[in-house]
């Protein structure tokens, strides 16, 4: 997780942006989470409340500097050609590593479910533990522009639960310890 944030604050240090789709900044005026959609852990519904959705292969892709479909497609969001982060390639869209889908799964082959700061303000919200439901009236803001999480051992997550309870006990945070 920390290679991650490094290798998206690197791209935002060389191109003054943030390793964002296209769609992303017309779709939304809140922060973007790059969660389970179009994954085969999609049934979970960690997606962003409207507006454009993806998981974190568009930003593997530019992170990279892979196309994706016409996503980078002639280096446009990494014109440098600058391949900012390295990952095991793993085999099938089910292990660890970089998968043939362009999705960085973890250990555990989960997708990391990555939230980037867009707003005007100081913390960073992801599109899951902002729901009332998961973290009530205090929902955790990283302080950092950056949050990576994924889904631990048991590879779930359940929005009708609190963050500390049931399914999402195990989930692996980077802003905690």
């Amino acid at each position: 997780m920390q290679q991650l944030v490094a290798a998206i604050q690197q791209y935002e240090t060389i191109y003054n942006r943030f390793p964002l789709p296209p769609g992303v900044l017309q779709s939304t005026n809140s922060d973007f989470t790059f969660g389970t959609y179009g994954t085969s852990k999609a049934s979970l519904g960690i997606t962003n409340a409207s507006g454009y959705q993806a998981n974190n292969s568009e930003l593997m892709a530019i992170l990279t500097d892979t196309p994706l479909g016409t996503l980078n497609s002639n280096h446009s969001l990494n014109p440098q050609r600058i391949n900012l982060f390295t990952a095991r390639i793993a085999p099938d869209a089910r292990s660890p590593g970089l998968g043939p889908d362009c999705v960085l799964r973890d250990a555990l082959g989960n997708p990391y479910i990555v939230s980037i700061h867009l707003k005007e303000d100081e913390t960073c919200s992801d599109a899951f533990y902002n729901l009332p439901s998961v973290s009530g009236t205090n929902p955790p803001h990283a302080r950092a522009r950056i949050m990576i999480w994924s889904l631990g051992p048991d590879g779930k997550a359940d929005r009708t639960k609190s963050a500390d309870a049931g399914a999402n006990k195990d989930n692996i945070l980077s802003w905690s310890k």
